[in-house]
């Protein structure tokens, strides 16, 4: 290689390094002398020595004007600015850390000036303590140009070189730390509620401390499922927060919500007017509601829906969280049927009709002795007592001679235990009355696996069970299905189901030592 190449190639290199460095430090490079206080480590010296603990108040004013404040009353912590809504506490701390906590990334080593950006900061933060005058402040300027700092003074202090990180923190601090739970009430708190679908109205209350359903129709309300209902209601949190002049609201649907759905933590006697199915744009008398209602999907995808509040908050939600709306009447009902005291039964009578096996289906196995028998009948009633014989006349001697005692044996063998119940018409037989007593312990209190509307189409027996008292006579309908899976129950217009067991024990062999 000659002389003249080497002095070109070296020009070139020195282009190329030219270009790299204005390309990394900008038009407004920093001297790298400024950088000579930093130090080795990330973790400069702490700027602040506020506790967070001792925190009430954080205030974030941005250039703009804009404000977001944070206060602590009573132990919870809630936006005042730029709304009203409460916090989650350990965000709040989390942010409160953050502040409190911020370390010098080094210091230049000469005035910036008003390249710094303090003169007009695009951040300024108070931070408020119980019990003390002192106030501390952070203020954000411009990003220094070498490395992830931007200038900072705590406390109208020296410039410092902070982390960059921390504008963004400052940027969306209101939307971070407030709580996306939409309802603020307690899932315990909730004494009402009507729930609201194209079509139906659901309504219940609390009623002696015990949930009641109240529309379409009066019924026993179940505890664990309403207990669970209204937690996944006030447990739904929004997925993104809109502001009221947010074009997107205009296509939210609210004019004709999919789904709504109000609580009260009030007593039931200020509970609204349950005359229409259509939903009220007040609940009746009640002052104490809140609302949620359901409009539209966002996008054709649907994976989020628009909600708004009672309060003119709206938000985005998942379509998961529509899964805790969609219930019906008997979702929400009593899973106990009816409750027989078996002390009070007196009568049994079971008729069991048996099906052929459908074509396409694979019914259990049915016992050899049914395939013959379209219906077998059992009758069991109570034993009537043993009724002693009344004496007339003088009583015979207790003893007898003693020419006949050498002949006779001295005592006469004890009388068989007689079975509490017996086969009716047939007094001799003896039953286990075992059996006769888990049979009806099944219905003390008789419970329901889960509602639903139609009973099997194709069931391989079906079993017609009285259970007789001296007030009633309670019949039941149950159904083996014909696929081996859960048995179908039937009583009073409701269709549940019930555990397999109780079919089984239906064709228990109730004869003694069987």
């Amino acid at each position: 290689m000659n002389f003249k190449t080497t002095s070109i190639l070296i020009v070139l290199l020195a282009v190329v390094l030219g270009i790299v460095m204005f390309t990394s430090h900008g038009s407004n490079p920093v001297n790298t002398s400024d950088l000579t206080d930093q130090p080795a480590s990330s973790e400069g010296p702490k700027l602040m020595d506020t506790q967070s603990g001792h925190v009430t108040r954080v205030t974030i004013i941005d250039s703009t004007g804009q404000e977001t404040a944070i206060q602590k009353t009573q132990d919870q912590w809630g936006l005042t600015s730029p709304i009203i809504a409460p916090a989650t506490d350990y965000k709040v701390l989390d942010l409160i850390t953050t502040l409190v906590g911020i370390r010098s990334h080094g210091r230049p080593a000469s005035d910036p000036g008003s390249d710094s950006g303090l003169d007009h900061p695009k951040y300024h933060v108070t931070i408020e303590t119980e019990g003390s005058n002192k106030v501390d402040t952070i203020d954000l300027g411009s990003e220094a140009g070498v490395g992830d700092v931007v200038y900072g003074r705590v406390n109208g202090g020296d410039i410092n070189f902070l982390d960059s990180s921390l504008e963004k923190t400052l940027k969306t601090a209101a939307d971070d730390v407030r709580d996306d739970h939409l309802f603020t009430i307690k899932d315990t708190d909730v004494k009402q509620f009507r729930l609201f679908s194209p079509g139906q109205v659901i309504s219940g209350e609390v009623v002696d401390n015990k949930w009641k359903i109240t529309e379409p129709t009066t019924m026993p309300g179940d505890t664990s499922a309403i207990s669970s209902f209204l937690t996944g209601v006030t447990g739904i949190e929004a997925t993104k927060f809109l502001k009221q002049d947010d074009p997107e609201i205009a296509l939210a649907g609210f004019a004709e919500p999919g789904a709504a759905v109000w609580l009260s933590t009030d007593a039931p006697s200020t509970q609204p007017s349950p005359e229409s199915a259509t939903e009220p744009s007040t609940p009746g008398q009640a002052t104490n509601w809140v609302r949620l209602r359901v409009g539209s999907p966002d996008s054709l995808l649907k994976e989020n829906y628009f909600a708004e509040m009672s309060d003119g908050t709206v938000a985005k939600i998942a379509a998961t969280s529509l899964d805790s709306l969609k219930k019906t009447p008997l979702d929400l009902r009593d899973r106990d049927i009816v409750n027989v005291n078996s002390a009070d039964v007196t009568g049994i009578t079971v008729v069991a009709e048996h099906f052929p096996a459908q074509a396409g289906t694979q019914p259990m196995a049915v016992p050899d002795k049914f395939k013959s028998i379209l219906t077998t009948t059992m009758k069991l009633v109570t034993r009537p007592p043993v009724v002693k014989p009344v004496v007339l006349g003088p009583s015979l001697p207790t003893t007898t001679p003693s020419t006949e005692a050498s002949t006779e044996p001295s005592t006469q063998p004890a009388a068989p235990v007689q079975s509490k119940w017996q086969f009716a018409g047939d007094a001799k037989s003896q039953v286990d009355d075992s059996k006769v007593q888990a049979l009806l312990d099944r219905f003390t209190p008789l419970r329901a696996d889960s509602y639903h509307q139609t009973d099997l189409s194709a069931p391989t027996t079906t079993y017609h069970l009285d259970l007789i008292t001296p007030q009633a006579t309670y019949h039941f309908e149950f159904q083996r299905p014909a696929n081996g899976t859960g048995a179908v129950g039937i009583y009073d217009g409701l269709t549940f189901d019930i555990p397999m067991p109780l079919v089984d024990s239906l064709d228990a062999d109730f004869h003694q030592g069987k």
